[in-house]
């Protein structure tokens, strides 16, 4: 699936900004320059992580896993009643939460799924299970019920949902700024922290 971002022109930018600060602080302790270079390439296999670890470890070559994550399950987009929201259920602990949340005990004491092994293998079966389920209500009701529950889950959200995110106003990421034709309008701005 394409990614809604340039992630690899995202991704140098930033590994050439932390390559300089690295240069820089180097400067200050040596008095030496130092060279920076990056490169889209390397970028983007960087990003990889552990997808391109399992071919260079273990010589696995990862197949396409669309939305869904290469190993753990359940990890990846569900639909509600109103959207759609993001879980991230990475170990049996979490598993168990999940079920809690979902008050079905019987899939947590399922053999079928008890381990992360189980419920990869099972994950056809088990998928389709979750699906109806989380139809069942809304984000906002099962992003409550998984925070309780402690299971990692978060928003999908459309644009205007992202800057209407208390977290993202409470940021200041939407700075007000007059620009000379299009009059008073917003810019995504970057706070930076620090002395």
């Amino acid at each position: 699936m394409r990614a809604g971002i340039p992630i690899v022109d995202s991704s140098a930018g930033v590994y050439a900004a932390t390559g300089i600060l690295i240069v820089l602080a180097e400067r200050e302790r040596s008095g030496l320059g130092q060279w920076v270079q990056t490169s889209l390439l390397q970028a983007q296999i960087a990003m990889l992580d552990f997808q391109a670890a399992r071919y260079l470890v273990d010589k696995q070559v990862p197949g396409q896993a669309g939305n869904e994550h290469p190993y753990s399950t359940p990890m990846g987009v569900m639909k509600t009643a109103d959207g759609y929201i993001n879980i991230g259920v990475g170990g049996d602990g979490q598993w168990r939460a999940l079920c809690k949340a979902l008050e079905r005990a019987d899939l947590a004491a399922s053999s079928d799924y008890a381990t992360l092994a189980d419920r990869f293998r099972n994950r056809p079966k088990l998928m389709p299970l979750l699906d109806a389920i989380f139809l069942t209500q809304t984000s906002d009701l099962w992003l409550d019920k998984l925070e309780a529950a402690g299971v990692p889950a978060g928003p999908i959200y459309k644009m205007d949902e992202v800057f209407a995110d208390p977290q993202a106003q409470e940021l200041g990421i939407a700075v007000p700024c007059h620009h000379e034709t299009r009059g008073d309008i917003a810019i995504v701005g970057q706070r930076l922290n620090g002395a």
